[in-house]
């Protein structure tokens, strides 16, 4: 008898120590972080790997020390506010607080408070769910709600068959009981804590358990009356026959289906979005006996998410009617200028008829206002491209002393007229290439030096020089001009602000450092300034050095602009015919009084596309000039149709007031030779004119 009585007191033992280690699995699995601790002095007695991989430390760096020796409160008043809302409230749920990890990272968690018996004493039960980044738990619950209380039903029957046996045994299961009891307390109060739905089923996939939040999303009161469902049965049950199939999958395979997102129906017939998780669940043998899942709601994420795409869907509709508006504005204000810039080109280079001193003086004005307003219009569409983030950059290594050659030879006339010193050192400079693309880096140092020149005393001096250190290469503009107060320094990055230069008789627009700055800032650099009243200003920009100098190609020599009809050539007889198809009635009379001048070509106009077929099918020109806005088909599908009809091997140039780079890339990429912008530059179409039917005269 004694042996038999000593025997089942040792299987309850053992019993016992397997609920123990079911509970130590739960604790030191769960996805959410779990402490021990007394609450008055938040001494630490044990804490769940989840804890410490949230607070970044190791076990021995935690057990026996308190919360306010680890840091984890951002202050002790938090701790304290914390420890008092606990006291008035016997518990706390789902309380949002502020803590420190190890390395001093600010956490938000939502905590939950209880106090429970551990070690015979009451301690503080405390879980955490960092909602900072939302994690989803990977972390099972391994057993479950029927199977414990199954448990602790049969081991309780059986202490009371031996609490009679001796006083030993009695002493021994009634502490076996009190701890089984404690570990299933904690275990309820670990599935009700965690903000997740907990569910399990066994092999056929009816219900065996679930949590208490799993029970409220399926309708229910409690865990106990979802018990021997299946998911027919559910609010969902329109899902069925899909989860049942995930299911069978997991297992069939023994494989886990692992943070995937399906859609379920509520009780109150809502339709929300679950972020879901479900893995074989096995039993003491390694068998599998069901599955468990688990499911996070993420309705409000997803939410948030179509909010954002409609958010991101609206600014790009906003962003592609700027650009319309800025394309047309452009245009429409190009259009008059090339007009004005054109024939005030005709009129200053007329050998036939040619101007008086006061005469070309007036021309130069109407010249010098024309690329004024030009000036203005392309640096606000800049800014434009600039703001709405439609800049296109090219980034490379570039070695900075090539591109101080570049400025230099383009700066130092304007400080010839001024009789300003030009000190370049930095034509010396040995430092290390930075990745920036070449031809915004260099738009960028000739304002900074532009102004330098322009806001600079007669007979001053500007200072260009570079500097390597700590990885970034800092190169410097200095002038000896009047300098910026401190009240001017606020608005110097304004656009349209010239700080009282407008009251003078210094050209500009007010927005040049503005594109400078944003520009430096688009391509990873940063910009300062620092000045003093009466002796001048210094402005730098600062770029990341590449690790190691590389030498730049040779750069090919460039060819000098032609100045139009500068001189006689000799007539070698008639080279060509060229077509022109424009509906603006002043920029066909501005070509037509150019071509006049050709008496080697011969000049053939349309005013629309369908005119333009016609004409080019009668006459066959030896080059084709287009407009791109043209009534009806426009520029670039005339050229399709022109192609269509054997003129692939005619050179056929766009010359429109559509002046936007993404206008100019889809010009050529239509198939056009060469995109020239109004206001015309007529240097360059006579570059054209000459590579289409050579540079050995074109008749005057």
């Amino acid at each position: 008898m004694a042996d038999h009585t000593y025997g089942n007191v040792g299987d309850l033992k053992e019993a016992l120590t397997a609920c123990e280690d079911r509970f130590s699995t739960v604790f030191g699995s769960s996805p959410s972080a779990i402490a021990i601790s007394t609450l008055e002095t938040g001494h630490i007695y044990a804490v769940n790997d989840a804890w410490l991989k949230s607070f970044g430390y190791q076990r021995d760096e935690v057990i026996g020390r308190t919360s306010l020796d680890l840091g984890i409160w951002p202050s002790d008043a938090d701790r304290e506010r914390f420890v008092d809302a606990f006291r008035t409230r016997g518990n706390l749920r789902n309380h949002e607080v502020r803590m420190l990890n190890k390395g001093g990272k600010d956490r938000t968690f939502l905590i939950s408070a209880d106090e429970i018996e551990y070690d015979r004493d009451l301690r503080l039960m405390v879980v955490l769910n960092d909602i900072t980044e939302r994690k989803a738990m990977e972390e099972a619950l391994r057993r479950s709600h029927d199977d414990l209380e199954r448990i602790v039903e049969e081991r309780t029957r059986e202490l009371q068959k031996q609490v009679s046996a001796t006083e030993k045994a009695r002493a021994e299961a009634l502490q076996s009981e009190q701890h089984f009891q404690q570990v299933n307390r904690m275990l309820h109060s670990v599935l009700d804590t965690i903000p997740v739905r907990v569910f399990w089923k066994d092999t056929d996939l009816n219900f065996a358990g679930c949590n208490r939040l799993f029970a409220q999303d399926a309708g229910f009161d409690g865990p106990r009356d979802v018990v021997g469902r299946n998911d027919t049965h559910m609010p969902w049950k329109a899902h069925a026959v899909q989860y049942r199939a995930d299911e069978q999958t997991v297992l069939s395979t023994d494989t886990s289906l692992v943070g995937y997102e399906e859609q379920q129906t509520t009780s109150s017939g809502e339709t929300v979005w679950r972020n879901t998780s479900k893995i074989p669940l096995r039993g003491a043998d390694g068998n599998i006996i069901g599955i468990l899942g688990m499911y996070e709601d993420i309705t409000d994420r997803k939410a948030q998410e179509r909010e954002l795409e409609q958010a991101k869907e609206a600014a790009e509709r906003a962003n592609l009617a700027k650009s319309q508006f800025l394309s047309s504005m452009s245009h429409e204000l190009r259009t008059p200028l090339n007009a004005i810039l054109g024939f005030s080109q005709l009129l200053e280079y007329d050998p036939a008829n040619p101007l008086n001193a006061a005469q070309l003086d007036h021309v130069e004005q109407i010249k010098k206002g024309g690329k004024h307003l030009l000036e203005l219009i392309n640096e606000i569409l800049e800014l434009a491209r600039i703001e709405s983030g439609r800049m296109e950059v090219q980034i490379e290594d570039v070695n900075v002393t090539n591109v101080f050659e570049d400025v230099v030879t383009m700066i130092q006339p304007m400080a010839d007229k001024r009789a300003i010193t030009f000190h370049a050192p930095g034509l010396r400079c040995q430092c290390s290439p930075i990745r920036v693309d070449a031809f915004r880096y260099k738009q960028i140092l000739l304002n900074l030096l532009s102004n330098a020149v322009k806001y600079n005393n007669e007979n001053g001096e500007i200072t260009l020089s570079c500097e390597e250190r700590d990885g970034w290469l800092r190169v410097k503009v200095s002038d000896t001009g009047p300098g910026i107060s401190d009240e001017q320094m606020k608005e110097l990055f304004q656009p349209f602000n010239r700080l009282g230069a407008e009251e003078t008789a210094i050209e500009g627009t007010g927005i040049g450092l503005t594109i400078t700055k944003q520009l430096v800032e688009y391509m990873g650099g940063e910009i300062g300034v620092s000045s003093h009243v009466g002796r001048g200003t210094d402005f730098w920009i600062d770029f990341p050095a590449v690790a190691k100098p590389q030498c730049d190609a040779p750069k090919p020599a460039q060819e000098e602009p032609k100045k139009f009809l500068d001189g006689k050539v000799e007539d070698a007889g008639y080279l060509g015919k060229v077509m022109y198809v424009e509906d603006n009635p002043a920029n066909m009379l501005l070509m037509k009084t150019v071509f006049k001048r050709f008496s080697k070509l011969r000049l053939v106009t349309a005013t629309n596309a369908l005119d333009g077929l016609a004409t080019a099918d009668a006459e066959q020109p030896d080059m084709i000039m287009l407009d791109i806005n043209l009534p009806g088909m426009n520029g670039i599908e005339l050229l399709g149709e022109l192609h269509k009809r054997g003129f692939q091997g005619t050179p056929v140039i766009a010359i429109s007031a559509n002046a936007m780079a993404a206008d100019v890339q889809a010009g050529i990429d239509a198939g056009f030779d060469a995109y020239l912008t109004k206001p015309l530059d007529i240097s360059l179409l006579m570059k054209e004119l000459e590579r289409a039917f050579g540079s050995a005269g074109l008749g005057a």
